[in-house]
């Protein structure tokens, strides 16, 4: 874990340096486009806390943007400076999933046990988001 950090760390020290700007996507969802223009094609759908490295900025408040090996625009009132770094935490127990593939709520002895047994456990989870600023 600390490893992976340093590594994030690093990486946003390093693009800094060299002029590039990570943000992140601050919407439920949001349509890379072709051009920047909301009537252009749509390239890829982003989803919350997706990490882009802006390319450029245009005057009408669009992003030049690249994530992987998509590069497009954005529309700049729906992403945030910084880098967004998402863990994913597991919590209790909530179920099972059955060897036949029937869902139960179920989680302790017995669970599944009409059903083949126990495939594997179900859990709950919750994300925890960190916001590594620009430099």
């Amino acid at each position: 874990m600390r490893t992976i950090l340093t590594i994030i760390i690093t990486y946003s020290v390093i693009a800094s340096s060299f002029g590039q700007t990570n943000i992140h996507v601050n919407a439920s969802t949001l349509n890379l486009r072709s051009e920047a223009s909301t009537s252009s094609g749509v390239l890829r759908k982003l989803e919350r806390y997706d990490n882009l490295i802006v390319s450029d900025t245009l005057a009408v408040d669009w992003l030049k943007v690249r994530i992987g090996q998509f590069e497009g625009y954005v529309h700049q009132d729906y992403v945030r400076d910084g880098y967004a770094k998402v863990t994913t935490i597991r919590g209790d127990r909530i179920g099972a999933v059955c060897k036949d593939g029937t869902l139960s709520s179920a989680t302790g002895r017995g669970a599944c046990s009409h059903h083949g047994g126990v495939s594997r456990w179900r859990h709950s989870e919750r994300q925890q988001v960190e916001i590594i600023p620009n430099r």
